[in-house]
């Protein structure tokens, strides 16, 4: 049997070529919502800030827009960053050089209007991962 010296070449040395592959700019994110003590279900209206320890904003997923999430009995999941939904900008991996990132969200089911979420959430070493 007849091996090729290029074919071999290529076989012995594709595994130590470096693979470039892009990080996801997103972060998956679960929250609960209650309008007024009860679990809210249907479309609200977020907006999402990554904030410093000072309170200063360092990412925002969009300046003047709400991004719409299905909310279902108080519970939702959005990834942010995620530029395909709505409103919503790139996470930059270079912000996770900042070592205490809170996430803080802004909520309107539509009747009362946005209203921050609180405490701010501190983001765990999961989006550190970016880097």
């Amino acid at each position: 049997m007849k091996f090729s010296f290029s074919l071999l070449l290529a076989a012995l040395l594709l595994p130590v070529l470096p693979l470039a592959a892009q990080v996801p700019q997103a972060l998956n994110y679960q929250g609960r919502v209650a309008v007024n003590g009860s679990a809210f279900t249907g479309t609200g209206q977020f907006r999402f800030a990554l904030v410093d320890g000072a309170g200063a904003v360092r990412w925002s997923s969009h300046a003047s827009a709400a991004t719409p999430v299905s909310v279902a009995a108080g519970l939702y999941s959005v990834r942010l960053g995620d530029t395909t939904l709505p409103n919503m900008a790139a996470v930059p991996s270079a912000l996770f050089a900042n070592a205490d990132l809170r996430l803080r969200v802004w909520f309107d089911d539509g009747v009362n209007g946005p209203q921050q979420l609180t405490p701010d959430q501190r983001l765990a070493p999961v989006g550190y991962a970016h880097r």
